[in-house]
This record gives structure tokens, sequence and C-alpha cells, in this order.
């Protein structure tokens, strides 16, 4: 299976400046059965952060962008359909997945956690809470 992870409080935290609990083991788990990407808006101090956490090498692929797009998506995995998406934004990373028919995870936390979704293409498969229960969700798909 191929994930995409978005980083912006899906598994970055902004506010305290870290990985959310359990991030770092969770990816450490997921690299040794999937592939795993992570697609990221540029942003300055990004790419040193994840290097210096010691989790940009549970990464196959990692992408810098100014916006997020579906032929983004389909660069990173190529034309894959078991894929999952996992992000903040309904808005964002998850409509995109569910636009490209990908196995979508909505991290209902942080500032977009009140951001409900108006149309169906925004509609997750997944609604969770926290990134420890994102293995529960996986165990369907393994």
């Amino acid at each position: 299976m191929k994930i995409i992870f978005d980083y912006n409080r899906t598994i970055f935290n902004p506010d305290r400046q870290e990985l959310y609990s359990g991030v770092f083991e969770l990816l450490d788990n997921l690299s040794n059965k999937h592939e795993l990407f992570l697609i990221s808006k540029k942003e300055f101090g990004r790419k040193e952060f994840l290097d210096s956490s010691g989790i940009s090498g549970f990464f196959k692929k990692i992408v810098f962008i100014e916006d997020k797009s579906s032929e983004t998506f389909k660069e990173i995995v190529g034309d894959k359909n078991d894929v999952i998406v996992i992000g903040d934004r309904v808005r964002g990373e998850i409509s995109i997945g569910n636009n490209l028919n990908y196995i979508t995870v909505w991290i209902k936390q942080g500032k977009f956690s009140s951001e409900e979704p108006t149309s169906e293409e925004q509609k997750p498969k997944h609604v969770i809470n926290d990134i420890s229960e994102l293995k529960e969700i996986l165990k369907q798909y393994e």
C-alpha cells in the first residue's frame, strides 16, 4: 500500500514546533510494510526539521510544493489505486484524494478540525482524532 501523509497539522504540530506524539514510532512501523510519501507546502525550515527529526528516511519521497493538486499526488504514487491519503484538510488533501478514488483519512485536529465537508468530494472515508488511531484503519486494508 502507498500512503501519502500531509505534513502540517497531520504529523507536525506547528503550535508546538514538534511532531505529534506517536508519529515517529508510527512511521517507523509503517515504513517496514508500506511505501510512505510526504507532501508539504514549501515553507522555510520544513526540510531541515524533517532531517533533524530523523523521520525523512521513512519516506520513499518527500515533495515540497506551492499548492497541492491531483497532478502532484499522481506524480508521487504513479497510476496506483492502492493509495491512502492522510491529512487535516477536507478542502485540501482529502478532496484531492477522493477525486483520485484513493482511501482518505481525515485527522480532525488542530486549526481545521471544525472545517466540516461541504460536498461529497470532501467527505473522508475515515475520520480520526489522533494519529494513533490510524493503525486500526490500516488493518482493514492489509
